[in-house]
C-alpha cells in the first residue's frame, strides 16, 4: 500500500494505492486533523501517524492593502482567516515591515502592529513596505503561521486602490452572472480608467487549490460546469488614467460557492396564456447584483420581455426595447417598429386616476420571474444609483448604471412610440423628459406616479406622469 499526504494548512488528503487481490486500486480520503473522514470510499479506515498533526492552526486567506503609497500616506490592511475544524477565531495581529527591494523578508517597523500604518521614517520614497499577518483561535491549535502581502512600493505619486470591493451572484448555479464591483481612490484624485478583473476558482471557501481561470478577465463572468462544486471570487486591480497607472490586485474577502447545478441561468418561457405576456417567446435573463444600504440586489440587465440585452445605450430596436405597460395594468405590450403597430392591438383605454401602487396581482415581475421579483421601489432601490431632480443630487450616470445596459426605448404615448423629437417637445412637471422611463414602485397621490427616468447625461426620480402613457420595466429581487 502506498499513501501520498498532501497538506494546504486546512484539510488532510490522503491519496492511496491499494493492492487487493491482485488488483490495484485508488483510494482518496479526505481527513480532518482529528480524524474525521470528510469523503472516503466504502469500508475505508480513517489513517493516523507521524506528519498529520492533531489540530490544524488558523489560516489568514487573503491579505489586501488600500491607501495611499506615498510619503506620509496611510496605509490600511484587511485579512480574511479561516480555521479547519471551526474553532472560534480570536483577533489577528499585524506587523509591518519595509525593505530596499520587493523581495525578501524585509525589517519590522517598530511600533507598526495594527492595520494601519501611516508611512514615517525610516520608509521613504524609492523602500517598499508590506504586512505580516497571524491569524489566531481561542480553541485547539492557538497560533498560525504569519502570511505576508505583496510589497508595495512608496512613489511621489500614489497608486489608485479600491476602498471597497466584493462579488456577489442572484444564485451559485451554472448558467448565473457574478458580478465584480469596488469603489475606487486615489490619492492625488486622478480619475479611475478601466479596472482589470481577473477571475479565480477554488477547491473550498477557504481558498484550497485556488487559480486564475483563463480568459475570466471581464466585470462579470458566467458559471460553467467546470466550476460545479467549486467555489469562485474575483481579483480586481484599480487603474488610472494618469500618473502611477495601476494599483495592487485586491481579491474578494468571501467566495461564491459551491457551485450547484441549477437549470441554465433565469430562464423564462413567456406565453400568452399567462394573461401578461404579449407574445409567445423563451427568454434567458442577464442578472447583476448591486449593493446599497448593506442590502444585496439582484437587477435583471434588460428590460421585461426584451429578447437580449442592448448592445449600446441608443440600441432601441424592438429586440432590446422589451415590452411596455400602462401603469398597475398586468398586461404587457409589445411595439413592432417596422409596421408601427402594437400587440395586443385593442384600443387604447386609458386607465382612471388611482392611488394604487403595484402589487402581486399586477406587478409583472412577480407574474412572469416569480416570487420575490417585483418592480423596483423608488427610495431603496431606483434611487440606489442617485438622483438629479430641480437640481439636486448628481450630475453624471453612474457605473452601476451602465451595469443595468439601460437603453433609449423611449415611451408609448397615446398608443404610439414616442421619437426623440416628440420627447423635446413634452414637458412634465417643470422638466423636459427623454430617452427611456421605467416605472417604479411608491404611488405618490392619485394623480402623482413614481417612474425612474434617465437621460444619459443624468438621472431623476419623476413624480408625475399621464395616466395614457405606458414605460418599460425592470425587475429586482431582493437576496
Amino acid at each position: 500500500m502506498k499513501i501520498r499526504f498532501l497538506h494546504n494548512g486546512i484539510c488532510a488528503l490522503l491519496l492511496l494505492m491499494v493492492t487487493t487481490a491482485g488488483f490495484a486500486q485508488k483510494k482518496t480520503l479526505l481527513v480532518t486533523p482529528d480524524g474525521k473522514i470528510i469523503s472516503a470510499p466504502g469500508g475505508a479506515t480513517v489513517l493516523s501517524g507521524p506528519g498529520i498533526p492533531s489540530n490544524f492552526a488558523p489560516n489568514v486567506v487573503a491579505i489586501n492593502i488600500t491607501g495611499c503609497t506615498t510619503a506620509s500616506g496611510t496605509l490600511t490592511a484587511t485579512a480574511s482567516m479561516a480555521d479547519a475544524e471551526g474553532d472560534a477565531l480570536g483577533v489577528e495581529t499585524y506587523q509591518w515591515y519595509y525593505n530596499a527591494a520587493n523581495t525578501g523578508n524585509g525589517t519590522p517597523i517598530g511600533g507598526a502592529a495594527t492595520n494601519t500604518y501611516t508611512v514615517t521614517t525610516p520608509v521613504n520614497e524609492g523602500t517598499f513596505v508590506r504586512v505580516g499577518v497571524t491569524a489566531h483561535a481561542l480553541a485547539g491549535t492557538l497560533d498560525g503561521t504569519e502570511r505576508y502581502s505583496a510589497w508595495q512600493e512608496i512613489t511621489p505619486d500614489s497608486a489608485p486602490y479600491f476602498t471597497a470591493y466584493s462579488n456577489a451572484a442572484c444564485k451559485n448555479e451554472v448558467g448565473w452572472t457574478a458580478s465584480a464591483s469596488g469603489t475606487y481612490a486615489d490619492c492625488e484624485g486622478t480619475p479611475m480608467g478601466t479596472p482589470l478583473y481577473q477571475w479565480y476558482r477554488s477547491n473550498n471557501a477557504a481558498g484550497g487549490g485556488e487559480e486564475a481561470i483563463a480568459g475570466a478577465v471581464l466585470e462579470s463572468y458566467n458559471f460553467t460546469t467546470a466550476d460545479l462544486g467549486k467555489y469562485i471570487r474575483v481579483g480586481i486591480t484599480p487603474v488610472a488614467t494618469a500618473g502611477t497607472l495601476l494599483g495592487a490586485e485586491v481579491k474578494a474577502a468571501t467566495f461564491m460557492g459551491p457551485i450547484a447545478a441549477g437549470n441554465g441561468g433565469l430562464v423564462v418561457q413567456h406565453r400568452t396564456t399567462d394573461g401578461v405576456s404579449p407574445v409567445d417567446i423563451d427568454i434567458t435573463y442577464g442578472t447583476t447584483v448591486i449593493t446599497y444600504l448593506g442590502t444585496k440586489h439582484c437587477w435583471i440587465t434588460q428590460n421585461l420581455g426584451a429578447s437580449r440585452q442592448a448592445t449600446s445605450l441608443y440600441d432601441n430596436s424592438d429586440e432590446a426595447a422589451g415590452w411596455y405597460w400602462l401603469r398597475t395594468n398586468p398586461s404587457g405590450i409589445a411595439w413592432n417598429s417596422v409596421t408601427n403597430s402594437r400587440t395586443p392591438d385593442v384600443t387604447w383605454t386609458v386607465p382612471p386616476e388611482s392611488d394604487a401602487d403595484w402589487d402581486s396581482s399586477s406587478d409583472p415581475c412577480t407574474i412572469l420571474l416569480g416570487s420575490g421579483w417585483h418592480i423596483p421601489e423608488i427610495t431603496n432601490e431606483w434611487l440606489s444609483f442617485g438622483w438629479e431632480y430641480e437640481g439636486n443630487g448628481p450630475e453624471t450616470v453612474t457605473e452601476k448604471l451602465f451595469r443595468l445596459k439601460l437603453v433609449y426605448a423611449y415611451t408609448l404615448y397615446d398608443g404610439q412610440r414616442t421619437t426623440q423629437s416628440d420627447m423635446n417637445n413634452m414637458e412634465f412637471g417643470g422638466f423636459t423628459v427623454k430617452e427611456t422611463t421605467h416605472w417604479g414602485n411608491g404611488q405618490i397621490t392619485s394623480d402623482a406616479a413614481s417612474f425612474y427616468e434617465w437621460e444619459g447625461e443624468m438621472y431623476q426620480e419623476a413624480i408625475w406622469t399621464r395616466w395614457g402613457d405606458a414605460y418599460n420595466v425592470r425587475c429586482v429581487m431582493d437576496l
